[in-house]
């Protein structure tokens, strides 16, 4: 029974696994948790044949409305799918788990789910339930050994061992972290075979509003960004301009081609780049605001990322020999695949203004590919929020005021969801009605409400610039991924508008509990964030560990003696402590209520319950303590002969 109470929970823990990934809703948890803990009760009726035909039915019911939802919704369910039945095979072995059937299967399919949502979950919650998992695991495994075994090992000492083994567990993966830091530049066997195919990082060519997979939230460092000044959050690497057929297609051409699509002539909008000298540019405006150090990872993208601002761009070191190329949306292209050379590391530096960079001359003709609308890509909905929003403003309300108004209306009403996360948009209409969705989704909205209000607009791929290491050093990674929109006005130019909601931000700790749950989460943040730099800096803290000791134990010698005995103290608490074995029995002789007399030997205490008459059952377990006794104390447990053998008086 006991054995069957430790399976149900763990099959607990793997539900809170997939829990903490946000993919799978909560109502479905909650019913395979009550199933799981039901097990125990519901094994009863395993024989009975009607019971086996509805859970057979329940099972292929399942299945059949997991294939239908994806074929219906597309592929971005899949994940949650896959999840789902990952965890009811949980459920469906610890209620099928017959007296001839081992859990094998049960304990490696836990493992796998452990193993595929740290894929999609890096917070500090999963470590929280990885080390409950590492106990409840280990804990089961020494249950089923012991049954296996036929002894009758205390619950007590099943739970010392399995805490031990997996405190040894946990140490070795801390220990692994630390030797062995995670390059976040290299992409890895993962993510180049397989990982690359189903999500694109930050600017592509393509932005495409339907079957969106989920993606991973990666780790991999794209940029680091130091300087003097205030560091942008909004960096970008791409526009788009066209929504044709569900995808938004990037602005491409350069700064000295004219473009024609649909009849419709796109030009240029922005303050063009001007070559200096040779891998240096600048454009209109004076250099007044940061200055700024850029160091990039992602070069095969093919693209800089720069903030809106940035009026000069000078390249560093070798990156002067990839050809960098202009286009007209004031972003660089880079061809660093056609030099033949691989590129790890590009560096170059950025120097912002804090002028407003206004255009020199437009015309309403030159708006129309800034306001282009394909009818199909356009969900009613978003026509009707536009104008109730509208009607909220004075008529005379310029666009800028209009744009600025939708955009906070939009982030105020809506929230944010990752794809394939549960009751979040797989397409532009589910984002209306379901009113959740991920900030392609909101940039997207935004763009098509501005459209409809005749605000020249275009959306903007790039990431977001927030997490700040200790030295001030901004880091971009893979996960930052973002969109937003780029409005038009006659005096301001481009302004970004950014409708996503922001993460809310972290209240301050009303409890002691709050506080080092806080303090846990930004030791875990460093955790993941462990690579070669600060791997070097905790060896020099090692190596200057017994300078510091010294100074320490000389500033403050009373504390170090205290310290010192206080160690000798529990050293020999621990040395003198008994081993498994004398607890095992000690356990033993107050289940069956008995007690050694004075200077009587285990050996003889088993002789006496032998002619007292102790039961048949109980007898063989104290004879099975007392051999496990003398085996770990004394290495050398005479042969029983018999319930009456007895050894020599110890």
């Amino acid at each position: 029974m006991i054995v069957h109470l430790g399976l149900c929970l763990l099959v607990v823990v793997n539900l809170l696994f997939v829990h903490v990934t946000g993919v799978v809703g909560v109502a479905w948890v909650l019913a395979f948790a009550a199933l799981a803990l039901l097990a125990p009760l519901m094994r009863r009726f395993t024989d009975c044949v009607a019971y086996r035909v509805l859970w057979s039915t329940a099972v292929l019911a399942l299945f059949v409305a997991l294939v239908n939802r994806t074929l219906v919704q597309g592929v971005g369910r899949m994940l949650e799918g896959g999840l789902i039945l990952a965890v009811f095979c949980q459920v469906h072995l610890v209620n099928n788990i017959g007296a001839r059937q081992r859990p094998d299967l049960l304990l490696f399919n836990s493992f796998l789910i452990a193993l595929i949502t740290a894929f999609f979950c890096q917070e500090f919650v999963y470590s929280v339930v990885f080390v409950a998992y590492a106990f409840t695991l280990l804990t089961v495994w020494r249950m089923l050994s012991h049954r296996e075994s036929g002894g009758s090992t205390p619950f007590g000492t099943v739970l010392a061992e399995g805490a031990r083994h997996a405190s040894i567990v946990l140490a070795l993966t801390v220990a692994a972290f630390l030797l062995w830091p995670r390059d976040f530049e290299r992409e890895g066997f993962v993510g180049e075979r397989f990982l690359q195919k189903v999500q694109s990082v930050g600017p592509s060519d393509e932005i495409r509003l339907a079957n969106k997979l989920s993606p991973l939230q990666s780790d991999r460092v794209v940029m680091r960004i130091r300087g003097q000044g205030e560091i942008p959050t909004h960096w970008r690497g791409s526009t788009f301009a066209l929504l044709e057929a569900g995808a938004w297609h990037a602005t491409t051409m350069t700064q000295e081609i004219v473009r024609f699509d649909q009849s419709t002539r796109i030009r240029s909008l922005d303050a063009p780049w001007h070559e200096e000298a040779r891998g240096s540019w600048r454009r209109a405006g004076a250099a007044s605001g940061a200055s700024l150090q850029i160091e990039l990872f992602d070069v095969e993208r093919g693209r800089l990322y720069l903030p809106d601002d940035a009026v000069r761009l000078t390249l560093r070191d070798d990156a002067i020999e990839i050809p960098h190329i202009p286009l007209a949306d004031a972003t660089f292209a880079v061809f660093a695949a056609e030099t033949g050379e691989s590129w790890q590391r590009l560096a170059y530096d950025v120097e912002c203004s804090e002028t407003v960079h206004r255009p020199s001359s437009w015309t309403p003709a030159r708006m129309q590919a800034w306001l282009g609308l394909d009818p199909q890509a356009v969900p009613p909905e978003a026509l009707d929020l536009a104008l109730r929003y509208r009607r909220d403003l004075p008529a005379r309300a310029d666009a800028a005021t209009v744009a600025e108004t939708l955009c906070q209306r939009l982030r105020s009403s809506f929230a944010y969801g990752l794809p394939g996360q549960a009751q979040s948009a797989t397409n532009l209409h589910e984002f209306f009605r379901l009113r959740r969705g991920h900030c392609e989704f909101f940039a997207s909205a935004l763009a098509i409400m501005l459209r409809t209000q005749r605000i020249p607009c275009r959306l903007v791929g790039g990431f977001l610039a927030s997490e700040r290491e200790a030295d001030g050093t901004v880091v971009v990674r893979a996960r930052h991924a973002h969109a937003w929109v780029e409005a038009f006005d006659a005096q301001r130019g481009w302004f970004a508008l950014d409708p996503t909601p922001a993460q809310e931000a972290a209240a301050a700790p009303d409890s002691w509990l709050g506080a080092l749950f806080a303090e846990a989460e930004a030791v875990w943040t460093a955790v993941t964030g462990f690579d070669e730099r600060r791997r070097k800096e905790a060896i020099a803290w090692l190596a200057d560990l017994p300078a510091r000791a010294s100074a320490f134990i000389a500033a403050h010698p009373s504390v170090a003696l205290a310290l010192l005995l206080a160690g000798a103290w529990l050293w020999r608490r621990w040395r003198r402590r008994a081993n498994t074995a004398v607890a095992e029995y000690r356990s033993t002789l107050r289940r069956l209520r008995l007690r050694l007399a004075p200077g009587e030997t285990p050996r003889q205490l088993l002789a006496r319950a032998r002619n007292d008459g102790l039961p048949a059952s109980a007898l063989d377990r104290l004879r099975a303590a007392t051999d496990r006794h003398e085996r770990q104390r004394y290495r050398s447990p005479p042969p029983s002969r018999g319930a009456g053998a007895v050894s020599p008086a110890h």
